[in-house]
């Protein structure tokens, strides 16, 4: 009776070995599944910081581009006023021109 029991005991105990064997191999799947999971995980987030990093180079490069348009208005009204004032200058000179040539008429009348 003692032998059957120890072979019982022993069957018992290969038994419940089998079941923590199982339970094992399928906590090993499910971390197999979790970390095939995060890989994928990791390469999609790598994927969109690429995405960011080429949005943020394009807005830097859109506000360079500004920037540089807005300096070439500044020098485009700086020269139009320059030039503004040059034709003012060169009206007043032809009004004063007409002014010396009407005289010189009236007086050669």
């Amino acid at each position: 009776m003692p032998h059957q029991r120890r072979e019982l005991m022993g069957d018992l105990l290969l038994s419940d070995f089998q079941i923590a064997q199982q339970k094992v191999g399928a906590h090993q799947l499910e971390l197999e599944r979790k970390s095939a999971a995060i890989t994928e995980m990791q390469k999609e987030l790598e994927r969109r910081q690429g995405q960011i990093q080429a949005a943020e180079q394009k807005a830097a490069d859109a506000h360079a581009n500004l920037c540089a348009v807005a300096e070439a208005a500044r020098a485009t009204k700086q020269s139009a006023a320059a030039l503004e004032g040059r034709l003012e200058d060169g009206a007043n000179k032809m009004a004063e021109l007409m002014g010396r040539v009407l005289f010189a008429e009236r007086r050669m009348k």
